[in-house]
């Protein structure tokens, strides 16, 4: 029977350690084996999972060749747990013309995957955009791909078609796809939205609804969500070309096609939104909460939280918390903490070149919300050796942050897991971090302490460490995998995803040779059990 060591999570007051722990906590994993997807010898680059049971997992898997580790193919696989079958085919769209077709997303919707497409006809000088679904068993494509919309690009020279996305509402009843345009300068100047219904007709769309500009400003649009109602929202934030001045507007999209309302968000004093995630609640409503900094800064102080009416932009509630001492340096040594404090005294930076990167919101049982992100930053090094430049990236995941809310959005506690990891391409596999909930709304942790790793990890120089937390606050901590180090050593919290109820699909992947590629693994397990 697993134990753990509970220690009291004060709001906004968090240890700086982790307690003891009475005994790891040893997993009854079945793993299944050892499988290469894709072409061998190449090299792993993502490994999305996306849907599936206890017995059958379905997944997008993109492979890449050194040392930059270019995109040179995207796969999807159906994983057999119980006998280890894999099969899997490469994304290669053609329509009936055999015309190709650019691969855009993969997203599930009731429980089928569509993967979507572009077609650029220069002269028409629009984009068609086209869906077709992946049929399950026998495991191919359906070949049922069908035309949904179409871009107008003939007033921007260039065109280019980028950053499409495809995001669902709660219920899987409506889809967006939204998209930027660009000049060949890839500079956005144009950007749509469409929204359609899970029968994939289209519902309405728009183009170009930014908040007004003056001419010294430019605008980085944010997040896309969509409701139950056909209703869309955006974040975008507004800067000075020249000077520290940043604003963030809501943009709503009702959905009956009316006009969009922009609704500036105002902060107190000199703060202002850094990052911000966005979710739709039960009662339909707009959950927007993040954090902010001060004008000039980058570094995070605290968090707030925004809720908006069910197809409102007017009536919203809105909260502001500073971040108490404790929070922001957990983790530190005296020096390190004493020096933060100064900077953060004086106004000036003490946390920045990081950017957020949010899960999705989880909304609780009784009306409130989590939201989680970690920092992170990509360093590009170039090397030159015996007259040849090579290129790679090197990978930061810093600190983990879980922060509570209650349905009024006030924050009752935050907590922070402080890491530093610098992973180089694949390595990245044994960074960043699985989160999960249980039917009692405690949140599930789990994450490497690796720091460094190049494929050769000495025992016992990695942990892997399952933190729990109550929505009391309560928390509690074990190590996994202390009974086989070669798991620790392969672990990947980074592919690792949760099937709720605290329930997890855990990933391994293995380094291989040269012209074998790397090979992945697959477990089930509960941990609420």
């Amino acid at each position: 029977m697993k134990k753990f060591i509970l220690t009291l999570l004060i709001p906004l007051t968090i240890s700086t350690i982790l307690l003891a722990q009475e005994k790891p906590l040893f997993l009854n994993v079945e793993w299944t084996d050892k499988k290469t997807p894709g072409q061998k010898g190449k090299r792993i680059k993502d490994c999305v999972y996306l849907t599936g049971d206890d017995n059958v997992i379905f997944y997008l898997y993109q492979t890449g060749i050194p040392p930059e580790r270019q995109n040179t193919g995207d796969y999807i696989v159906k994983h057999n747990l119980k006998d280890g079958k894999m099969e899997y085919f490469k994304i290669e769209l053609n329509n009936i013309k055999k015309v190709d077709r650019n691969y855009e997303g993969a997203k599930v919707i009731n429980g089928d995957i569509y993967l979507f497409s572009s077609f650029k006809n220069k002269k028409d000088k629009k984009y068609y955009f086209f869906a077709e679904t992946v049929k399950k068993e026998p495991f191919s494509l359906n070949r049922d791909e069908r035309m949904i919309g179409e871009i107008d690009y003939s007033k921007i020279k260039g065109g280019k078609l980028s950053n499409m996305s495809f995001v669902t509402s709660p219920d899987e009843s409506k889809i967006l796809i939204s998209y930027s345009l660009l000049n060949k300068k890839n500079e956005i100047l144009s950007f749509g939205l469409e929204v359609f219904d899970n029968k994939l007709t289209s519902i309405w769309k728009r183009a170009n609804d930014f908040p007004t500009l003056t001419k010294d400003e430019k605008v980085y649009l944010g997040q896309y969500v969509v409701d139950n109602n056909a209703n869309a929202y955006l974040t975008s934030h507004v800067y000075k070309k020249k000077g520290k001045d940043k604003k963030l507007f809501l943009t709503h999209y009702p959905g009956d096609g009316s006009d969009a309302g922009i609704k500036e968000i105002t902060f107190s004093g000199q703060n202002y939104a850094l990052s911000q995630h966005l979710g739709i609640n039960n009662n339909n409503d707009l959950i927007c909460a993040g954090f902010f900094s001060r004008i000039g800064n980058k570094s995070a102080i605290g968090s707030f939280s925004i809720i908006l009416p069910s197809g409102s932009i007017k009536d919203f509630r809105m909260n502001e918390k500073l971040f108490d001492n404790n929070y922001l340096t957990k983790g530190m040594n005296e020096k390190e903490a004493e020096k933060t404090l100064e900077k953060k005294d004086k106004n000036k930076d003490f946390d920045d070149g990081y950017y957020y990167k949010f899960e999705d919101i989880h909304f609780k049982n009784d009306g409130g919300f989590y939201i989680s992100a970690e920092k992170r930053a990509i360093t590009l090094i170039e090397k030159r050796q015996q007259g040849v430049v090579f290129k790679y990236n090197i990978y930061h995941y810093s600190d983990i942050s879980l922060l509570n809310f209650d349905k009024n959005g006030n924050l009752l506690w935050a907590y922070k897991i402080p890491k530093n990891q610098n992973l180089q391409n694949e390595d990245r596999n044994r960074a960043s971090y699985a989160l999960g909930f249980d039917q009692n709304d405690a949140a599930y942790i789990i994450y490497n302490t690796v720091k460094m790793f190049l494929g050769k990890a000495k025992s016992g120089s990695i942990q892997t460490i399952l933190i729990k937390l109550g929505n009391d606050g309560t928390e509690s901590w074990n190590e996994l995998f202390t009974d086989n180090n070669d798991v620790t050593k392969s672990f990947s919290p980074r592919n690792t995803r949760s099937l709720g109820d605290g329930k997890f699909l855990l990933n391994r992947t293995h380094y291989g040779g040269f012209m074998s590629g790397p090979s992945i693994q697959w477990g089930i397990v509960n941990l609420q059990k």
